[in-house]
């Protein structure tokens, strides 16, 4: 499975309503009019508000709902976000256009304010914003008065993967004019060229039973999780759309699903030959001491024997409880 990310470097982000979205140069040129429209052909927003907010303004913005780097598959490279916005075919392959420097942000306006998540773009709090680098197209979708909260917060889902191929659109076909095309691509189980090298999985949560995902909440592949036990997906499949937030971020954005650090750290050491990359799995955070064991040896051993790995990298989701799921998925690792 080959991955290309075409990153096209934006430096400045414009509403221009008399021309369609385009880039020019540096420069995305957005045609505000016909992203409301397409947003708002979900019957269940009654509105869109969309704003543009630029790095060192003085600025704050929130409740964060999700923030996701645009991005947009090349035809032929299969869907943007399958299970959510196009159909079931595995993530990871082909090329994606990337709009490097730039953000798709969509506020819940619903959303209680403590606790919430604000970003902010200048001061001494926008020095250690991660976000605050970037240019933001902010997102207000206003869910209409019927509406349920979770459908709501899945208009919201939808408003967010929608915006974000939507702008990601005007690079397709312009490849050539990409300021960096990165390949992602492992060796598999065999490879002479990599003998005596130790093979390194990762093992990452993905959302926590601790908190009953909804019924139409999208978290892999159009999926809520529930009944997943620990499953193989491709490193690619992880930053190429398998994988949205859930509706409690818990820290945890699509923009880092997206650029996984832990993910493209391992391929830097992969090519850099210090390591073999041997392949990542997803699991869960269990509700229950029934469910941690159960996902603690499953995802220990599918690193074992499926994967082949030497050793193991592993992250929790947002939480407490879950920090006691990685722990025993690290200990049944070693006893391996």
């Amino acid at each position: 499975m080959q991955l290309k990310l075409a990153y096209h470097a934006i430096s400045d982000m414009q509403f221009n309503s008399n021309s369609a979205t385009r880039l020019d140069g540096t420069t995305l040129h957005i045609d505000q009019a016909a992203l409301h429209q397409y947003l708002l052909e979900d019957r269940r927003l009654a509105g869109i508000e969309t704003h543009i907010v630029h790095p060192g303004e003085s600025c704050r913005f929130g409740i964060v709902f999700d923030i996701l780097e645009p991005r947009a598959k090349e035809p032929g490279a299969g869907p943007d976000f399958p299970g959510i916005l196009g159909s079931m075919e595995a993530a990871g392959q082909g090329m994606t256009h990337v709009l490097q420097g730039t953000a798709v942000t969509v506020l819940d306006s619903e959303a209680p304010v403590a606790g919430g998540k604000v970003v902010e773009m200048s001061g001494e709090a926008g020095e250690t914003c991660p976000y605050s680098p970037l240019h933001h197209l902010v997102v207000i979708p206003r869910a209409a008065p019927d509406v349920e909260r979770h459908a709501g917060l899945n208009a919201l889902r939808l408003a967010s993967v929608k915006a974000s191929v939507f702008l990601a659109r005007a690079a397709v076909g312009q490849a050539v004019a990409a300021k960096a095309i990165e390949v992602f691509e492992l060796s598999g189980l065999t490879n002479p060229d990599r003998e005596g090298l130790p093979r390194i999985a990762y093992i990452g949560q993905i959302h926590s039973r601790q908190r009953v995902a909804e019924v139409d909440e999208q978290i892999l592949y159009g999926a809520n999780t529930i009944g997943m036990v620990p499953v193989l997906l491709h490193p690619n499949e992880w930053m190429d759309g398998a994988l949205v937030t859930s509706y409690m971020t818990r820290g945890v954005e699509t923009y880092f699903y997206q650029n996984h650090p832990i993910i493209t750290e391992l391929y830097r050491w992969h090519r850099e030959g210090k390591m073999t990359f041997a392949g990542a799995i997803a699991t869960m955070a269990g509700s229950d001491n029934d469910d941690r064991p159960r996902n603690a040896m499953l995802a220990s051993q599918q690193a074992k024997w499926v994967l082949a790995a030497d050793g193991v990298v592993l992250t929790k989701y947002g939480g407490g409880a879950p920090h006691a799921d990685m722990a025993l998925t690290a200990k049944m690792c070693e006893d391996l």
